[in-house]
């Protein structure tokens, strides 16, 4: 069992979304989906162990389940060139390069994963010229139609304590039922965003400098933008795949804010387990803990209530969707024969045993 979420890193370049995240402790990539040969040969050397799939088109959920990989995050900077004012603008249509998009959805109503983030231009939000947010409201009602909430944000470099724009929307997006507060920082003015990005910048910088310093240590002796005597190495793939890549600090400060939602959730279930456990003792009763494997918030319980009535009991923090038992769990629930019982409060589990 983990205790951190799983990541699909999708176009995942250089690994900027993973970085970030990974830098939060409480998230782990399991799987990278990136076509380049270039960002796949990064990728291999800083997660060796990671298994790389190519091409997005071809990944599927069964797939993932037959290589044994569980999904809890889907990321994914989805192609910008038919969205950016520097391309075409083409759009996110059948055909179009950033019409990649529609594999991200589909990947998401496949695998049904806890939280979905993505990133692209701001250009995103305003587009079309002839129908301006048709765009994004193409992108909004496709999580929608799968069942996702979603929050947005235009969050800068700048915002990050970092000096240039490269202006970015971010989407956040979770199952309907999941949804608490608000994930994503609110910037009242661009001052405001400075002075929180530049204490961003310092946490990040303390909490990465081993890595700085690795990179400054690399650096000595040699130029990055002069020939070497047997000729630039990847320098124009190095320089595409810095120029596409997302600036970690922002998915490290989306992580976090998971993170702490995460944390309120579990620890909200893990006080009415508690109350639950201390009613049916008190009563005389058993509460078997019914563990699955992978599972990350508090275990369900099987509950011999005086009497002999044995019920299942699923313990979840309100708004958040019950749990979809699967396999060896499921049949397992089934083989019992017993009711089953939703608990999201402390008085829902004295009127319980009561």
């Amino acid at each position: 069992m983990t205790d951190k979420l799983r990541v699909l890193d999708l176009f995942s370049g250089i690994g900027g979304f993973s970085l970030g995240l990974e830098r939060t402790g409480g998230f782990e990539t399991v799987a990278f989906c990136e076509i380049e040969p270039f960002p796949r040969r990064v990728l291999a050397k800083h997660w060796p162990e990671v298994p790389q799939y190519e091409d997005v088109t071809k990944l599927t959920g069964d797939i993932l389940r037959r290589d044994g990989i569980a999904v809890d995050v889907i990321t994914g900077g989805f192609p910008c060139q038919d969205i950016s004012c520097a391309g075409k603008q083409a759009g996110i249509g059948d055909g179009t390069r950033s019409g990649l998009w529609s594999e991200c959805i589909r990947l998401v109503g496949e695998l049904r994963p806890q939280y979905a983030i993505f990133e692209n231009v701001a250009d995103l939000l305003s587009g079309p010229s002839v129908r301006p947010g048709g765009w994004f409201s193409r992108v909004l009602s496709d999580l929608a139609g799968s069942g996702f909430d979603a929050e947005w944000r235009n969050i800068p470099a700048w915002a990050m304590g970092l000096p240039h724009a490269r202006e970015r929307v971010w989407i956040v997006a979770y199952p309907k039922q999941k949804r608490r507060a608000w994930v994503l920082p609110s910037f009242a003015s661009e001052c405001s965003a400075t002075v929180y990005g530049q204490a961003q910048a310092a946490t990040a910088l303390a909490s990465s400098r081993c890595l700085d310093a690795r990179s400054a240590g690399g650096l000595v002796g040699e130029s990055p933008f002069l020939p070497e005597p047997h000729g630039v190495p990847d320098l124009v793939a190095r320089l595409g795949a810095v120029g596409n890549a997302v600036v970690p600090q922002i998915p490290e400060l989306i992580g976090r804010a998971i993170l702490a939602a995460e944390c309120w959730q579990m620890t909200f279930e893990k006080d009415i387990e508690n109350a639950l456990v201390r009613r049916v003792k008190t009563l005389g009763g058993t509460c078997e803990k019914f563990t699955s494997p992978g599972r990350r918030s508090v275990p369900d319980r099987i509950v011999t209530l005086p009497g002999g009535r044995v019920v299942f009991v699923e313990l979840k923090a309100p708004g958040k969707k019950p749990t979809e038992l699967q396999g060896r769990d499921h049949a397992r629930r089934r083989a019992l024969g017993c009711d089953v019982r939703i608990i999201d409060s402390k008085d829902d589990a004295n009127a319980f045993t009561g």
